[in-house]
């Protein structure tokens, strides 16, 4: 139980600090993690391994 309210503060805090900071956390994330295999670039993947 406290793991997870620990966890919950760490996302309190980032989304604070992007606040603060002006900063699109949707759009940061799918800039960093694209909605795409991180191999092949598609979605859905076509890798065959």
């Amino acid at each position: 139980e406290n793991l997870r309210e620990e966890l919950a503060d760490c996302c309190a805090w980032i989304g604070a600090l992007a606040n603060l900071f002006d900063i699109d956390l949707e759009a940061a994330f799918l800039e960093k993690y694209p909605l795409v295999c991180p191999t092949c670039e598609k979605n859905p993947c076509i890798c065959t391994d």
